[in-house]
């Protein structure tokens, strides 16, 4: 990694005195790159769910005051493991009740992206036992921009495709 386009971003939730039900913060998404590191904690942390495989929802919980980081798979990494680790569907929830319903959530994430022109293909002892590839090989750039272009299309969490 020698030229990445990795990136950190501080995200704020501004306080929502009124939430309506239902509503989210960050909707369902997946992150495009191989990780994300994020880092949580503060006044108010909770309101990050991870989606489970059976598409149930778990919630990331901190006791108040407590920081933690959380490490996401990517599509990214997704895509060079033929699916043996798959990236983590997750979104930001408002609260609709409590004190920290209201109240303003930061958090730090940390997008690994590896350099555009490396070429992504299936790791060799990720082959499943049939020879398989699930995805052809493409660069990290392409893999970018088509994830980009497929969350721009209303579709954040298609496959890895």
């Amino acid at each position: 990694m020698t030229r990445h386009r990795s990136v950190i971003r501080a995200i704020n939730y501004p306080a929502d005195e009124q939430p309506s039900r239902g509503q989210l913060r960050a909707s369902t998404h997946t992150d495009y790159g191989a990780f994300t590191v994020l880092r949580l904690g503060g006044a108010s942390a909770d309101g990050l769910q991870l989606m489970r495989r059976d598409g149930s929802w778990i919630d990331v919980c901190l006791s108040s005051g407590e920081d933690c980081f959380v490490i996401n798979l990517g599509d990214l990494m997704a895509r060079w493991t033929n699916d043996r680790w798959v990236s983590t569907p997750h979104r930001v929830v408002n609260l609709t009740t409590g004190e920290e319903r209201s109240s303003r959530r930061q958090s730090i994430a940390f997008f690994c992206n590896v350099n555009m022109d490396a070429k992504i293909a299936c790791i060799p002892t990720c082959v499943d036992a049939q020879g398989g590839e699930k995805y052809p090989p493409i660069t990290a750039g392409e893999h970018l921009l088509k994830k980009h272009w497929q969350t721009m299309a209303g579709n954040p969490c298609k496959s890895s495709t």
